[in-house]
């Protein structure tokens, strides 16, 4: 489950913008204003697992809510200001598990590169 949720994160910061820096941190490290913001617009929602991501010199927090095992990602700014709720845990690792599989790339037969033989 750890995993997965770290895995999420790190999908859900993909998508937005190539991460320089993903740091995972304790909810005491979260700004006091996104805490208070949970605790007012989420009142019966957990803090679940929380990070800090770098993203081109832009600093937001992705914290994890769970509701009786429903769970999502809310992301805050650096300062703590709310800015967006993510989809759904589940609604994402259905994505995933529900994307197209990638085919590897055809690739060319080696080319000999052998000298012709003498006669």
């Amino acid at each position: 489950m750890k995993k997965l949720t770290i895995l999420l994160i790190a999908v859900l910061f993909s998508t937005m913008a190539v991460a320089q820096n993903f740091t995972e941190i304790k909810s005491s490290e979260i700004p006091k204003k996104a805490t208070t913001y949970i605790k007012q617009n989420f009142p019966n929602f957990e803090l679940g697992r929380a990070g800090k991501v770098d993203i081109k010199g832009t600093t937001k927090y992705a914290i994890v809510v769970d509701s009786r095992g429903r769970k999502s990602i809310l992301v805050f700014d650096k300062t703590g200001n709310y800015l967006e709720r993510v989809k759904k845990i589940d609604e994402i690792s259905s994505e995933v598990k529900n994307a197209p599989k990638s085919t590897p790339p055809a690739t060319k037969p080696p080319t000999n590169t052998d000298p012709p033989p003498q006669k």
